[in-house]
């Protein structure tokens, strides 16, 4: 197994034999900065190239978003949004399952903030379990490791599967031979994984996502665990991110009382 230091030689090298980006690339970026539809479907798919997804109909097919999709993009991104409120700074989204919200909403949304933010930013990830909010950091990792927009970004953490710390940049100059980020164009991202149930107080990252926070119960409209997960949410979760932060929800409701429901009626909350 490669030490740390090894890896972070093999990034390096990585990073200086990467070709410029071109002028198409470049008004990609830009437009995909400033929109995060836009990046959904150049950016993002990117990532998903030659890649097939399990789609509601149990055929499997390309990555591709509808209208439901862009509908969603609006009202978080909403550049183009004909809703005042919005871009919303604390959402919940509810879908069956198979619509991709994991993907779009979950890491997607990130990502974007990730390629947009122009300064430091760090997410909190939270699922069910530990495990699960996991394999969504890696998952995201991987899709950030394979997109070549990306490819003037150091990764802080090489050996690290299921931690993000990326050095952000899309600019890189000749220095003494060398191709070096310029510091002015460079910013920090990171994102950690955690479980509902051991959320604790006290951190304050700019983005918290809670992603199929609730289980498939057995019989969840009498599960105890869902009224656990509501008090950890509003005592806990509520409490995490600053005031100018956001709070994301998506998830696949279990019950009538689940927290899901509950935003329904919060008016911070699309």
């Amino acid at each position: 197994m490669a030490t740390r230091q090894q890896a972070s030689r093999r990034e390096q090298e990585r990073i200086r034999l990467s070709d410029p980006f071109t002028d198409e690339e470049w008004g990609i970026i830009k437009a995909a900065q400033k929109d995060f539809w836009t990046f959904l479907t150049t950016v993002y798919a990117a990532s998903f190239e030659g890649e097939e997804f399990l789609y509601a109909d149990g055929k499997f097919g390309p990555f591709m978003l509808g209208t439901v999709h862009r509908m969603w993009a609006m009202k978080v991104g909403g550049l183009r949004s004909d809703n005042p409120k919005a871009p919303y700074t604390r959402w919940r989204i509810m879908a069956p399952r198979m619509h991709l919200k994991s993907t779009v909403l979950g890491r997607g949304y990130i990502f974007w903030r990730f390629f947009s933010e122009g300064q430091d930013v760090n997410a909190l990830y939270f699922d069910y379990k530990k495990p699960l909010a996991e394999e969504h950091v890696t998952l995201l990792k991987r899709d950030i490791e394979k997109n070549p927009f990306c490819r003037f970004w150091t990764d802080n953490n090489p050996t690290a599967t299921s931690i993000i710390d990326f050095t952000v940049s899309f600019r890189e100059v000749h220095k003494e031979g060398d191709i070096q980020a310029a510091d002015e164009e460079t910013w920090r991202v990171e994102c950690e994984a955690e479980g509902i149930l051991a959320a604790t107080r006290g951190r304050h990252p700019k983005i918290v996502m809670c992603d199929d926070i609730l289980s498939d119960f057995a019989n969840p409209a009498e599960s105890v665990e869902i009224d656990r997960i509501n008090d950890i949410f509003d005592r806990t979760i509520m409490s995490l991110p600053p005031p100018d932060g956001t709070l994301g929800v998506v998830g696949t409701p279990q019950s009538p009382y689940d927290i899901l429901h509950k935003l329904q009626d919060n008016d911070l909350f699309y």
